[in-house]
């Protein structure tokens, strides 16, 4: 769910892997900031329409949330990750801190469809073999490209890095008028090698390289 304020007029979706939580929690702790809605909302079968950290701005317009005279007077912002990176972190957290909320049936990893089928094939798979299980055939078809975070790209303003979000944060919120927002490190993947290139064979860098053109060409991250 995006974090909203209306003292201060802006809108912050939370993409996910991008310190969002952290984020998150420091705009409605120090930013007059609050969720939008509270909670999930779910389908007349229990699946979730709207996740509680991850919505967007066409989601909140989509049921009501917000207006689209609303939204043409807040100031929506997010953040992008370095592809590369960014999968390495979703692997390991499918093999280790998701794990734990299968149990759970409330949990967005059993109520999202196929999200549970792939955390099975990540505990008996590497990493490239990810990669080719989830990419190698959108990498086969000519001129397909993507956003990672496109749904959250698409209506934004202003875009921070996770690669700089203090510095980012800090200018946004400075032109908001929030004043000094402090961060907190929130669901750290302390499970993974930091070296996010160590995960890579050549094949799984071409599939990313291709597939996520777009995020590499626009925001100038490398390998």
């Amino acid at each position: 769910m995006p974090i909203l304020s209306e003292q201060h007029r802006y809108l912050f979706l939370l993409a996910p892997r991008t310190a969002s939580t952290a984020v998150a929690e420091a705009l409605c702790s120090q930013g007059a900031g609050r969720w939008v809605p509270e909670k999930n909302l779910y389908d007349r079968r229990g699946r979730i329409i709207l996740q509680k950290k991850h919505g967007t701005a066409r989601d909140l317009l989509r049921f009501g949330l917000l207006t689209k005279n609303d939204l043409a007077n807040l100031t929506v912002f997010t953040a992008v990750r370095n592809p590369f990176d960014s999968l390495v972190s979703l692997y390991v957290k499918k093999r280790t801190s998701y794990q734990p909320l299968r149990e759970r049936d409330d949990t967005f990893v059993n109520r999202i469809p196929r999200f549970s089928s792939d955390m099975d094939f990540v505990m008996d798979h590497s990493f490239s073999e990810w990669i080719d299980y989830r990419y190698r055939v959108p990498a086969r078809v000519p001129f397909l490209a993507i956003h990672m975070y496109r749904k959250y790209l698409r209506d934004a303003d202003e875009i921070m890095r996770f690669e700089t979000v203090e510095a980012d944060l800090g200018r946004i919120a400075d032109r908001l008028g929030v004043g000094v927002v402090n961060l907190t490190q929130k669901n750290v993947t302390q499970e993974r090698r930091p070296a996010y290139r160590d995960y890579y064979t050549d094949r799984s860098r071409r599939i990313v390289q291709k597939i996520f053109r777009p995020d590499l060409e626009r925001f100038h991250y490398k390998f």
